[in-house]
Formats: structure tokens, sequence, C-alpha cells
């Protein structure tokens, strides 16, 4: 079967100076409407592979209001998906992927400038983009241990299988089908299925490849916890080059922030503070909400947006339990 490829180029990334518009609504606002819209992707995800797995087509075109209705809620606020996807941890890690990967697919292209169009586009190949997984045998999916190398390339088939289903729905776009074909390959040459190198991978599989890896690092596993997404982001940083296009890990690390929204930090006057929103252009100044005084005693919660306080910095991150704060209480979140 023959690949089409997409229309859609990387534009000159952020080299003009073009920086991400600013949220249209605070995160308290967009949080409730997002978290009802997390869960009813959550049971059209669910409803869709199980029947899918029964024989029924798959809904494309069933997919396509819930991604409007997502690339919406990114465009608004792109931190309450965010929030919701890292700080609810959840068991139903195959039916949270997808989501997780479609809205941050969406958010990124919005970072790189990319237009709704191309970022629905991405949405919906992030949604599918694990398609093929469908038909690698539980044993090996969802295995408590490291993959056997027999094992693994039995998993590593999963693009191929992925992309064969894809093929049959009528009118889907390339960029679904490079989603769900080129999301393992790296910019070094060393991914798969076919090993593709560089600009030999197309704009989707570049830029899903690292949302991918951010998501499953910051995702809790039977086999593993979630690690911190400061930490995921730094290992993204030292595989950009290789694993990543330069330019786009550059961009996604930069769009998450040094501080991802959700973060506990320690402020140099000794305030204890959640990260509420990114500052882009800024990194080192987020916008935080006060929890906790320099004392360490509770205290009122406050949004203090650290870019117009220059006498404060960030002194190191915290855990909840360093810090005796709860990130989901600061943000509102149930």
């Amino acid at each position: 079967s023959k690949l089409p490829k997409a229309a859609a180029a990387l534009p000159a990334v952020n080299k003009s100076g073009w920086t991400p518009p600013p949220p249209q609504v605070e995160l308290a606002e967009e949080l409730p409407r997002a978290k009802e819209l997390y869960e009813e992707s959550l049971h059209f995800v669910g409803k869709t592979l199980n029947a899918y797995k029964e024989g029924s087509e798959l809904p494309l075109k069933e997919a396509a209001p819930l991604m409007d209705s997502m690339l919406e809620s990114v465009t608004r606020n792109d931190n309450a998906f965010l929030v919701l996807s890292k700080l609810r941890h959840r068991d139903e890690y195959t039916y949270t992927h997808s989501i997780n990967v479609a809205f941050l697919s969406m958010a990124f292209a919005r970072q790189l400038g990319l237009g709704d169009e191309t970022a629905h586009r991405l949405g919906m190949a992030g949604l599918f983009h694990d398609l093929g997984k469908n038909l690698v045998p539980d044993k090996v999916l969802n295995s408590p241990r490291k993959l056997l190398p027999a094992e693994f390339d039995i998993m590593k088939q999963h693009p191929r299988l992925g992309l064969d289903q894809l093929l049959g729905v009528e009118d889907i776009h390339a960029e679904v089908l490079e989603g769900a074909f080129e999301h393992h390959e790296k910019f070094n040459g060393q991914g798969y299925p076919r090993g593709l190198k560089g600009e030999e991978i197309s704009l989707t599989g570049r830029i899903l490849s690292i949302v991918d890896v951010f998501d499953a690092l910051t995702s809790k596993r039977v086999y593993k916890d979630a690690m911190p997404m400061h930490k995921a982001l730094g290992l993204i940083f030292t595989q950009a080059g290789s694993d990543f296009q330069s330019e786009l890990a550059h961009v996604f690390i930069k769009g998450q922030g040094i501080y991802p929204t959700g973060s506990i930090v320690l402020l140099s006057n000794g305030a204890r503070c959640v990260v509420q929103e990114n500052n882009f252009e800024a990194p080192l100044l987020p916008k935080v909400i006060l929890m906790r005084d320099a004392s360490g005693q509770r205290t009122a919660p406050q949004v203090i947006n650290l870019s117009r306080h220059k006498h404060l910095s960030v002194s190191k991150l915290l855990s909840s339990e360093e810090s005796g704060i709860n990130p989901l209480e600061a943000l509102g979140i149930t």
C-alpha cells in the first residue's frame, strides 16, 4: 500500500519571533468545560475501540466533532487539558494515551503556528495513532516487565497494522495515516518501522514522536510510576537532534515551560506555590498560585505573576510530600 504524503510543511519555527497567542480565558474558567470534555472523550474512545474490535467500522466522522470541541478548549486555554491529563492519574492508559496525544498534538500545532485545519488533523492523528495496538496480543501489550526481543518485534508491528486498518477508511487525511505509521521513527534513523531519517519523516510523524514519548513518560503504568513533567522534558531535551528534530523539540519544551502547569515551586522568599500558567516569553517567570508562606503556613490562595515581581524567582521544584501541597486542590480540580 502506498502512503500519501501530507502537504503540511514545517514553517520557520519561531525564527521570526512568533509566539503562540495567549489563553483566551483563565484556567479556572476553562477547567470545568475541559473536565466534561475529557470524560466525554474517554467514553467515546472506549466505546469506539470496543466496537472496532468487534468488527464495526472506524467512526472518523463521529470523531471530528470531538476534535472540534477539543481544539476549541485548547484554543481557549491549553493548560486545562494538560492539568487534567497529568495530575488526575487514570488506570485506562489505552484510552487516556490516545486522548492526551490528540490534545498535545493540537496544542503543539498552535505553538508552531500551523493553523487550525492542520491542528485538527494532527489531533485526529493523535487519537488514532496507536490503532494497530488493538491487534497486538495482550500479554505483549500489557507486559509488566521489559519486553523480550521477540516480544518487542511483535510490538514493532503496530504502526504497520494501524496503517493497514486506516487505509480502508474513506476520505482519511494523509496526516492521520502518517501519524499511525511514523510516530516511532527517530530523527537519527534509528526508529521503526522503516528507519526513516531526518525530513524523510513526515511533519506529522516528527510531531507525534515527541508528543507520544512525553505522554508515555508522564503517565502511570502497571510497571512504572509517572515521571514528573519537568524530568520528561529534560529527557526530551537530551534527545533533541538524535531521536527528535531539534527545532521541534525545543519549541515543545518551551511551550510546556520549564515549570509546567501544576508544578510545585519554592520561591526565593521561601513561599511555596503551584504553577498556574507558563510564560512563553520568560519561561523562568511563570504565573503561580501562592499556597504556603515563607514559614510553611497555609495562606489564602493568591495569584502571582512572577514577571511583574522582579525581586521574586523560582528557587527549585518541590514534590507534594516536600511542600505539603496538593496541586489539584490549588488549581480547583476535584
